[in-house]
């Protein structure tokens, strides 16, 4: 006569347990610019995990998003030079120039 019995794993201390991760909260990983090895970082996940989340139809081939700097920083700690030229003002005379020719 068999028995039969079904084991439960041994979760033993110190190693992971499963964890939930959402496609919406990946997704806004995306958009806040972490790419994989920062969301890797994040939710503690092996290379092999994280590449098994991006295997998800709805993740699949997305990247970080790249944030572009909105702002400019300007040296004030030195005296100005009268003689530069900022990128703006070379742009508004070349304009400036465009428009004398045409006419």
């Amino acid at each position: 006569m068999a028995i039969e019995a079904t084991i439960a794993p041994v979760v033993e201390e110190g190693t992971k347990s499963s964890q939930t991760i959402t496609v919406s909260g990946i997704l806004g990983d995306l958009n806040n610019g972490l790419d994989r090895q920062a969301i890797a970082k994040k939710y503690s996940l092996s290379a092999a995990e994280v590449a098994e989340v991006f295997k998800h139809p709805k993740l699949k081939g997305l990247r970080a998003r790249r944030k572009t700097v909105k702002i400019n920083i300007i040296d004030d700690t030195e005296p100005s030079n009268p003689n530069q030229v900022s990128l703006l003002d070379s742009i508004e005379e070349i304009e400036r120039l465009n428009r004398l020719d045409e006419v």
